[in-house]
């Protein structure tokens, strides 16, 4: 526990804070300069940058990924790989390379985006992933017996059998790790997932037990989203692609899109798309990276989501950046209110981009080029060293 992320940072920053204020030059210079990397999966990044977002640092360190992860999506979208080898980071020269990389890699500002669950029964809040927690004093919203818990996500937040499929892979590693030593055993166990989910099978439509609305920016009003039966799972994404490298939001068209009125994704714009799955093998071939040209159905975008999900016979899941949980519902005929999860935009936080390694056909690498009129959030670093931060 002394070795988290969060707590390691909180200590790094007081102790920078207390030297500023002892009249230490270097540590004002250091704590202008800091560069944190994350060392981890998709789980670790965000539990990062949502703790240097708590603690309210200015200006707040951007945050490069060092790839050790089973999920490592963020990381591929910012330009540092699916994976980083052990071997990789042996000798002297090879480290200094890594470190090279991370100083010279440009600033960018990345969205975040806050999740709230209300609930009229505090019961229906259970187990709860790392980035979400539950809040402590009710509110007229919740009713003296309900519940509230609320958090930020970077990636992605996903609702129905695409989240279940993953709880059960996450909850058979977990138990069991010595199942899963590959890629490829990971690809077998997603598949022995997916089948046990019942997806194969004539599951319950999404629309059934959940409605989704959008917040119009100009009447403030909540417009329903339509959701295809054939939805199975719901997936509100702010990086590029999905799972490393699937751009689930597919490809752009001028005239189709702006027809539609839908704008170029990055996650830097404010707005966050979501999609729609309709079956077990379009979600495995985009969560296994099998078929790099699937994608999905295009439902919404926006800065604002409401999603209200009361149950017929089942329970749902949802995962937030890498971290699946079970989220049980209030029954449809219970007479309690449907289970309320808020999505809206929240402060951004900064991350580094290594902008060499992004591939020339990345959707983020050619919207950079086409802003040329637009001021860069950072320079290249030049001042002191990165801390690193580990998964534990």
């Amino acid at each position: 526990k002394d070795e988290r992320p969060d707590v390691v940072l909180k200590a790094l920053f007081q102790n920078l804070d207390r030297a500023v204020k002892d009249g230490d030059k270097s540590a004002l210079q250091i704590k202008k300069n800091l560069r944190v990397v994350a060392a981890g999966g998709d789980g670790t990044v965000a539990w990062v940058l949502s703790t240097i977002k708590k603690l309210g640092v200015s200006p707040p360190p951007a945050v490069g990924v060092l790839p050790l992860g089973t999920g490592n999506g963020i990381s591929v979208n910012l330009g540092w790989g699916k994976k980083t080898q052990p071997r990789s980071l042996k000798g002297r020269t090879k480290a200094d390379a890594e470190l090279e990389a991370i100083m010279a890699a440009e600033i960018r500002p990345i969205d975040s985006f806050n999740i709230d669950i209300v609930a009229e029964d505090e019961r229906l809040i259970g187990e709860l992933p790392n980035p979400i927690r539950r809040q402590a004093d009710n509110d007229s919203e919740t009713g003296p017996k309900g519940a509230r818990a609320s958090g930020d996500f970077w990636y992605y937040l996903t609702v129905g059998l695409d989240a279940e499929v993953a709880y059960r892979f996450h909850t058979l590693r977990e138990e069991r790790p010595w199942l899963s030593p590959t890629r490829k055993f990971n690809i077998f166990w997603y598949m022995w997932a997916t089948c046990a989910s019942g997806w194969f099978c004539c599951p319950t439509p999404l629309q059934e037990k959940m409605s989704l609305k959008k917040k119009n920016p100009k009447s403030g009003e909540w417009d329903p989203v339509n959701i295809p039966r054939k939805i199975e799972a719901i997936i509100f994404i702010n990086l590029q692609s999905y799972t490393g490298s699937r751009d689930l939001w597919g490809l752009h068209d001028d005239v189709q899109d702006n027809q539609r009125g839908e704008r170029v994704p990055i996650y830097d714009d404010g707005i966050i798309e979501v999609i729609g799955l309709e079956s077990a093998g379009q979600s495995l071939l985009a969560l296994t990276n099998l078929w790099r040209k699937i994608h999905g159905r295009r439902l919404a975008q926006g800065s604002e989501f409401l999603i209200e999900m009361a149950k017929d016979d089942n329970d749902t899941h949802m995962r937030v950046d890498g971290e699946p949980w079970h989220q049980r519902l209030p029954g449809a005929t219970s007479g309690e209110d449907p289970l309320k999860v808020k999505v809206a935009l929240s402060k951004p936080g900064r991350v580094l981009v290594n902008t060499p390694n992004l591939p020339e056909k990345n959707r983020t690498t050619r919207l950079w080029s086409d802003m040329a009129g637009t001021a860069k959030s950072g320079s290249p670093f030049k001042g002191d060293g990165a801390t690193v931060v580990a998964d534990h």
